[in-house]
């Protein structure tokens, strides 16, 4: 009888708790280690948390872990929508690769590290080649062309005038003609100079 009665003052006390008092607490807890450039890091190193750019929480490393006593990392979300969001971290002043999500009462165990930086490969720039001059053809002298000599017309020679003829006189050579600019050929001078002796003869032969 006596159990039964303090099962139900057991319960009853329930009952009267305000409901917040058993909903789960808005807080949510992060932890564990922290390697910088794939290095531990030094005791003391501060290790940020972050939501939607804004510093909400921070703690400093214990042989390079956060979040451990007594160095807790608590993110307070009473009276605040960080259900759901993610949660971004920084190492000194470094942000580390990893993120989380935030969850109301969650205690959520995430590694934090900065790799080494990759150098970013120098773009080789491939030399221009050079032009390659096109060779200039040398001039080629055009043959100058020989005259060619012009012939040279042979002198003819004049006629000489030769005896004569059936008048018995020689022949002359052909005059020229003034009136006409023709020629005049020895055969007629010598039947003029034969008619002009003809007729001195017969003027001759008329004064006997």
């Amino acid at each position: 009888m006596r159990k039964i009665i303090i099962l139900l003052l057991i319960l009853a006390a329930m009952l009267l708790l305000p409901a917040t008092a058993l909903a789960q607490p808005a807080v949510c807890a992060f932890y564990g280690t922290v390697t910088l450039y794939g290095a531990s890091v030094a005791d003391g190193t501060v290790v940020s948390a972050w939501i939607d750019g804004v510093q909400v929480s921070s703690c400093t490393t214990i042989g390079s872990q956060y979040g451990v006593t007594p160095q807790n990392l608590f993110i307070d979300g009473q009276n605040k929508s960080y259900g759901g969001k993610t949660v971004s971290f920084k190492i000194g002043g470094n942000s580390a690769t990893e993120t989380g999500i935030f969850e109301m009462g969650g205690v959520i165990q995430l590694n934090l590290s900065v790799p080494v930086a990759t150098a970013t490969p120098t773009e080789t720039v491939s030399p221009t080649p050079s032009p390659t001059p096109s060779p200039t053809p040398e001039a080629t002298a055009s043959p100058t062309p020989s005259p060619t000599p012009s012939p040279t017309p042979e002198a003819t020679a004049s006629p000489t005038a030769t005896s004569s003829s059936r008048f018995g006189c020689s022949a002359l050579p052909p005059t020229q003609n003034t009136g006409t600019g023709e020629p005049v050929s020895g055969d007629m001078m010598a039947l003029g100079i034969l008619f002009a002796g003809m007729a001195i003869g017969g003027l001759y032969l008329k004064k006997r």
